[in-house]
């Protein structure tokens, strides 16, 4: 069990792994519907002082909790109204770093994640038309993709994240989902001799 450090004068605790408290949550929660909010709007919000707002969010960020605070910029506005996500996996021999500074670029490539599974890599791509998408897979291909599957994003869902910051009703954070249990015909089915 890690020790907790607190600080009376902003109310804040956060232990070695960087667990936050409801206070915290309601900040991040804000700042995930708007990153440009002021502190002193924030402390209106929630009923703190400005300096207590300032003092945890610069805990925030120093714990790493708070990595950044980024534009939500419309790919359509800029001329790339075609967005799609390619899954691609390496080909063998493939340098992941060499495949990344490609990525880096490729101007149709938004934003990327490593996976561990079927697919190296998960794309999000914004292209001005067809035919840069098809450029871009091809440079994919080039670059050491053995497989890039597309699929085309019909709409993006908004108002998703941020589950994991709502506070439960007693204060504490939520716990994490726990698995489905196996329906029962599913489960007699799976310990059936073969």
């Amino acid at each position: 069990m890690s020790s907790i450090a607190r600080d009376p004068s902003a109310g804040w605790s956060a232990d070695a792994t960087g667990d936050v408290d409801a206070v915290d949550r309601a900040l991040l929660r804000a700042l995930r519907i708007d990153g440009r909010t002021r502190a002193n709007v924030l402390a209106r919000q929630l009923g703190l002082s400005q300096s207590t707002v300032s003092v945890r969010l610069r805990r925030l960020v120093r714990s790493g909790v708070l990595r950044g605070v980024r534009a939500d910029i419309d790919p359509t506005a800029l001329g790339r109204p075609l967005q799609a996500v390619a899954r691609v996996r390496y080909a063998p021999g493939t340098d992941p770093a060499a495949f990344e500074r490609l990525l880096r670029r490729l101007p149709a490539v938004e934003s990327g994640m490593a996976l561990a599974g079927d697919a190296d890599l998960e794309l999000r791509l914004c292209c001005t038309d067809r035919a840069e998408l098809r450029t871009t897979v091809t440079e994919l291909c080039r670059g050491g993709a053995a497989d890039v599957r597309v699929e085309l994003v019909l709409r993006p869902l908004a108002g998703l994240g941020g589950a994991d910051l709502a506070p439960q009703p007693d204060g504490t954070p939520p716990e994490p989902l726990a698995p489905s249990p196996v329906p029962a015909s599913a489960s007699a089915s799976a310990s059936a001799p073969l």
